[in-house]
């Protein structure tokens, strides 16, 4: 996989907290890109086998404060489930239905997700916008994995959003 850049977006870096999926583990390719974008990212490892332990670690790195959380697929769901209101939102295909997380998101929240994506239906991320004010859902990407350029660029596009 080539990575987009190597330089920071704008003068700032973000301290991000990403969330992984289920399949997935610390330091994957869409961590592995927003580090080459200069940000911080916080990466912790969830546990597949422990919903709950996976929320209390999410809760935990809360409290670090970050700039922006991204949660993909489980990670989303765990997102979800752990973002305060004020809370600078980006989901990956996120798993929320399967994991029982109530379809609230603070204002402003970006949603990437493929119409192609075979685990996570893409419909269930046009539900987050019901009832959900200032959501944008993007359809991207290749399939569920959402590591191709084309994901990784909107990627990079929804984080300039959040930089001052």
């Amino acid at each position: 996989m080539r990575l987009l850049s190597t330089k920071p977006i704008g003068e700032r870096k973000l301290k991000i907290l990403f969330l992984h999926g289920l399949e997935s583990k610390p330091g994957g390719s869409k961590v592995k890109h927003l580090e080459s974008l200069g940000h911080e990212v916080l990466n912790p490892s969830l546990p597949k086998d422990s919903w709950s332990d996976s929320v209390k670690i999410a809760s935990e790195m809360m409290l670090s404060e970050p700039d922006v959380v991204i949660g993909s697929s489980r990670g989303g769901a765990l997102a979800m489930q752990v973002a305060h209101f004020t809370t600078n939102l980006i989901l990956i295909a996120p798993a929320w239905e399967k994991y029982g997380v109530h379809p609230t998101v603070p204002y402003g929240t970006k949603v990437l997700h493929s119409f192609k994506d075979d685990v996570v239906p893409y419909l269930d991320s046009s539900k987050i916008m019901i009832n959900n004010d200032g959501v944008k859902l993007i359809e991207i990407g290749d399939d569920h994995r959402m590591s191709d350029i084309s994901a990784l660029s909107a990627l990079s596009d929804c984080l300039k959003e959040f930089i001052n």
